[in-house]
């Protein structure tokens, strides 16, 4: 039961990162997850700025721990996002007991715009003075992450 509940976690915490708005374009599950036993969750956030990092790890294992899981952010462990390298990770989570390692990466971000054009007022104008708003760009920005899953006893394969 718990761990079916941490799938659903997994599969709602890209929504905790939220801007705007959010989307998830896809997903993928384990079949291996429902036998995972995760109780303790390292949460690790690969992206640009050290501020955002601290940030989104934050935002991630609060999420995890209102939920009842152990969520213990590497920045905690890990001062320097620099030093997120694969080996040091995996000697963080075998000497700390990590169940599972939550890793959500930074992988662009997209700027779009759109041209918006003016508007008249309505028909009765012709009376008055016309009402006139100019058109704009309208900019969206979108920033693309990834999050996943790995097994912190078994090898780290991804659940």
């Amino acid at each position: 039961m718990r761990s079916l509940r941490f799938a659903s976690v997994v599969a709602i915490l890209g929504l905790a990162v939220s801007c705007a708005s959010t989307q998830v374009t896809s997903s993928w599950t384990s079949p291996g997850i429902a036998n995972a036993n995760v109780r303790k969750v390292l949460v690790v956030a690969m992206v640009p700025q050290e501020v955002n990092r601290r940030n989104m790890e934050a935002n991630l294992a609060a999420d995890l721990q209102k939920r009842g899981i152990q969520a213990i952010q590497s920045n905690q462990l890990i001062q320097n996002g620099s030093e997120l390298q694969p080996d040091r990770v995996k000697q963080i989570v075998q000497s700390n007991n990590f169940d599972a390692v939550f890793v959500t990466q930074y992988m662009g971000t997209q700027r779009e715009y759109q041209y918006v054009p003016g508007t008249y007022g309505d028909y009765f104008g012709y009376m008055g003075p016309i009402i006139y708003e100019p058109g704009y760009l309208q900019e969206t920005t979108r920033v693309q992450l990834e999050s996943r899953l790995f097994d912190g006893k078994n090898g780290g394969n991804l659940l």
